[in-house]
């Protein structure tokens, strides 16, 4: 008679009683441990992975600090050697200058002899300033960019070797 569909009835009045309102309690078989109120202090101890490795990086850089200071004593003792010896050589054992500065050679006469000739020989064969092929630009090209040279003799300068002194 009443094209309305039906209603459904509310069930959970008639469901819930005075008893059923209250949560009832579960028997609890102890398989986690109650937790317990954490008192400020107590963050402290609390140590994360990171705190952890940087922890163990500190205390492998704590046992390498004999390593690093043998290192560094033997790079100060050999700096300090280095220096002596340099000082030695350089200056020499009563700082007079008899090391390096002593000016003396193991030569011979006969190679200083021959050390003076071959420096006389290669300025007798030296060639003239400015005639150098490698350095100077060809006539011909110079010719082609509109530039003559002027034939001038050229001047024989006859070359003496330099007194022995100079050398």
């Amino acid at each position: 008679e009443n094209c309305m569909p039906p209603q459904k009835e509310d069930l959970t009045s008639e469901a819930m009683t005075e008893e059923t309102k209250e949560i009832p309690k579960v028997n609890n078989p102890g398989l986690f441990k109650e937790p317990e109120p954490i008192r400020f202090r107590d963050l402290y101890r609390i140590v994360g992975h990171e705190e952890r490795k940087l922890h163990a990086t500190y205390k492998n850089f704590r046992g390498a600090v004999p390593y690093l200071g043998a290192t560094l004593a033997s790079f100060v003792i050999a700096k300090a050697l280095g220096d002596k010896f340099a000082h030695a050589v350089v200056l020499g054992k009563g700082n007079g200058g008899d090391g390096l500065f002593k000016m003396e050679t193991q030569n011979s006469n006969y190679d200083y002899y021959y050390n003076r000739e071959f420096q006389r020989m290669k300025y007798l064969t030296e060639r003239p300033q400015g005639d150098d092929p490698s350095l100077n630009t060809a006539p011909n090209v110079l010719a082609d960019l509109g530039i003559f040279e002027a034939n001038t003799p050229t001047i024989a300068v006859v070359k003496k070797s330099p007194h022995y002194k100079y050398f």
